[in-house]
């Protein structure tokens, strides 16, 4: 009779076991695929976290795509996101970034069609990608160096301080640069109502429209997004939403898997006081390692069939008599 009592207790104590580690499975296998999807892209969240960098654990983002594609897709997979970088455009750049996608929740915009995701570009050419964001700072030393090295930068910009100086952005502009969309005042989008969401990504459009041209890329603050916001995005007639592979920042360049920087980069800065000393450092950069520079709307336009500007040794230095002038190479 007691071993019956004792074989009843050691059956009671195994189903309780099995339907706690049951119960347990659903957060296990959904880290392991954030783990594997972000892995298979070349970043995990644990190698996320050893970068030492602001929103560095928060290594596993919510995105539709690492890569430019023709195709809108209408759901969201995980994707890396090692560097932070996204500030309200203030000289401690990177320091209070959050660069966090909101977990997987239905869209209450249901299954409408959504923005892509681009980490970086496939390394159909030597080029890397130049992107300024929030636009407090403008510099007129940037127009220089664009000018003079016929450097393309892509500038996303906040609304309320794109209209605090529009000459000047128009001057960027015909340096060869290109305005897109960073909402209307960076706010966070994922803690946003939908209202105010599509407030913060279509009212822009006709701002920008006026000062320049259509934007066709967005950039979330804090590179903070979820389905629903590339929904949004979509619907405002943006089919990409930017992020970033790699940061340019207090004269330090820094990748997201923490290696050399490769072909297809999308680079992060921010229109800060000093930036034209981050990006003549950056050409530097650039030109020792043999990359050059194109524009990013174009090269998601027209993949393998863009032109790319061959930085010259010296492209480090401020524009002047005796910097040499870059090549221009490709294009359709």
């Amino acid at each position: 009779m007691r071993n019956k009592k004792y074989l009843i207790a050691i059956i009671i104590f195994v189903v309780v076991a099995i339907l706690l580690i049951g119960l347990s499975l659903p957060a296990n296998i959904f880290s392991f695929q954030a783990f594997k999807a972000s892995s298979a892209v070349g970043k995990s969240p644990k190698k996320a976290q050893k970068l030492g960098l602001p929103g560095a654990a928060n290594a596993a983002e919510s995105t539709s795509s690492t890569v430019a594609t023709a195709s809108t897709v209408s759901t969201v997979s995980t994707g890396p996101t090692a560097l932070a970088g996204e500030t309200e455009g203030n000289a401690n750049n990177g320091q209070n970034d959050k660069s966090t996608a909101s977990s997987l929740n239905v869209s209450p915009l249901g299954q409408a069609p959504a923005a892509n995701v681009i980490w970086a570009l496939p390394p159909t050419e030597r080029a890397v990608f130049i992107t300024i964001d929030d636009g407090w700072y403008p510099n007129s030393a940037v127009l220089q160096i664009m000018q003079h090295y016929h450097l393309p930068i892509t500038a996303f910009l906040i609304e309320q301080a794109a209209a605090e100086h529009p000459a000047y952005w128009r001057e960027f502009v015909r340096a060869g640069g290109d305005v897109e969309n960073h909402t209307f005042s960076h706010p966070n989008l994922t803690q946003s109502s939908l209202t105010g969401m599509e407030q913060q990504i279509k009212q822009p459009m006709a701002y920008f429209t006026a000062l320049a041209s259509r934007p066709v890329l967005f950039r979330p603050p804090y590179g903070d997004y979820n389905h629903t916001v590339c929904q949004v995005v979509y619907q405002a007639g943006i089919k990409h939403v930017i992020m970033w592979s790699a940061v340019m920042s207090n004269g330090v360049l820094k990748t997201y898997n923490d290696k050399q920087l490769q072909p297809g980069a999308i680079i992060l800065l921010h229109w800060v006081p000093g930036v034209d000393a981050e990006v003549q450092k950056l050409m530097t950069i650039l030109a020792t390692d043999h990359l050059g520079v194109a524009s990013l709307p174009v090269a998601i336009a027209h993949p393998g069939h863009f032109p790319v500007t061959m930085l010259p040794q010296n492209s480090g230095q401020k524009p002047g008599a005796t910097t040499s002038q870059p090549s221009i190479k490709g294009g359709a």
